[in-house]
């Protein structure tokens, strides 16, 4: 089914069926470089996904274009919230992932008083905590958490002590649930130009590492491991009421093995030096960042009064199952807007999507052996295989309860 609207300054809507039962909308926004004088709204329609077409797991939403001063991006929208961040170049596409995304947010914080305690804050989980290698308490301290809902990241910290403190949250893509793996810290107050620390067991290859890194003054950083994998700075920021500099590095699809890794100061040797390093699975090879933000303030004892700012995400709720409107709006710099909406189907949002059930001998057939080795034992109870979700594998239970 596919629906229209123009509207009086040159707006045109489409329907597109995304599933079977509710309805979406996929909005796309284009802009142009445009000034205030610009009157002439972009031209903007949908390529992918196709009117009528039904979509499931990653679908590439694509759409073209056009304005007389230019066009500076296009911004997806499902049922009117952003799908992914603003597409800059043409062609302008997103990664749609139906059943929706989600984002490691990682947090790390910086403090000189002492001796205190550092807590993660709310839904956040503490994963390693250090101070100079004499004191007790903390004073550079990581977080996690798994971010489902769309928005903004934020990662939080809970004092023991009142004090000023430097912040940061890194936000990374995710390829199936994240893990931490391990984690080794190491600090130093005494001059010199590097700093190392080894997991202690070895990485595996094509995991994720991510290192927070503490110094005094503002000596470079380079970031080396010895499996030679390649470091990309997150985020940095020196405090000049710290008089010192955090930064957030990461290493993604590494080599793994016995991996050691060290900050490097060039030719500086900074006395205050703190280095975390963290390993994590499931999360993006490429292009793995999704957003940062820093912060520095004053934060007193109340739970999370410390924070290290919002950073943007492009986390992405899974679509329900059935109909859905998909929807592309343009606009420019001068706030003259097109849109265009079709009607799309999508057949697999819902991992329960088609299943099937077989029963009695047929099933009987079909158990897998026990991983004990033992016999399944039933007497009168009907056994049961379902295929429920959406991949192929075939679960077995008997009645009303899952088959051993």
């Amino acid at each position: 089914m596919v629906t229209g609207a123009r509207s009086p300054g040159g707006s045109a809507r489409f329907a597109v069926a995304v599933g079977v039962v509710a309805v979406s909308q996929l909005f796309m926004t284009a802009r142009d470089v445009a000034g205030q004088t610009d009157t002439t709204p972009p031209n903007v329609s949908i390529t992918s996904p196709a009117s009528g077409a039904a979509v499931s797991g990653t679908v590439t939403a694509t759409a073209t274009a056009t304005d007389d001063t230019g066009v500076a991006g296009v911004q997806f929208q499902l049922d009117g919230s952003p799908l992914g961040a603003e597409a800059v170049v043409a062609p302008y596409s997103i990664a749609w992932k139906t059943l929706g995304s989600n984002d490691l947010v990682f947090g790390v914080v910086k403090v000189t008083t002492g001796p205190m305690t550092i807590s993660a804050g709310s839904g956040l989980s503490k994963r390693l905590g250090i101070s100079c290698p004499s004191c007790s308490g903390d004073d550079t301290v990581s977080v996690d958490k798994i971010q489902s809902a769309p928005g903004a990241a934020e990662a939080t910290f809970t004092f023991s002590t009142a004090a000023h403190y430097l912040s940061h949250v890194a936000a990374f893509k995710t390829t199936a649930t994240p893990v931490y793996v391990q984690g080794a810290a190491t600090s130093s107050n005494s001059a010199a130009s590097s700093l190392a620390q080894t997991f202690v067991q070895p990485t595996t290859g094509g995991n994720f590492i991510v290192a927070a890194v503490a110094w005094s003054g503002t000596a470079p950083l380079t970031v080396t491991d010895t499996q030679g994998n390649g470091y990309v700075v997150a985020a940095t920021a020196y405090d000049a009421t710290l008089n010192q500099t955090l930064a957030i590095v990461y290493a993604a699809n590494v080599v793994g093995g016995a991996t050691t890794v060290t900050a490097g100061f060039d030719t500086l040797s900074p006395t205050v030096r703190r280095l975390e390093i963290h390993e994590y699975s499931g999360i993006a090879t490429t292009s793995p960042l999704d957003g940062t933000a820093t912060n520095s303030a004053d934060a007193t004892t109340a739970v999370d009064g410390a924070s290290g700012g919002q950073a943007p995400t492009t986390v992405i709720s899974p679509a329900t199952d059935g109909s859905h409107v998909v929807t592309a709006r343009a606009r420019d710099a001068a706030g003259e807007s097109r849109k265009i909406r079709r009607a799309a189907s999508v057949s697999d949002a819902a991992a329960t999507a088609g299943a099937k059930e077989e029963t009695g001998a047929r099933a009987e057939r079909k158990l897998w052996p026990r991983a004990d080795g033992a016999a399944h034992a039933w007497s009168r109870r009907r056994l049961h295989a379902k295929r429920c979700d959406g991949s192929g594998a075939v679960f077995y239970r008997m009645d009303d309860r899952e088959a051993a």
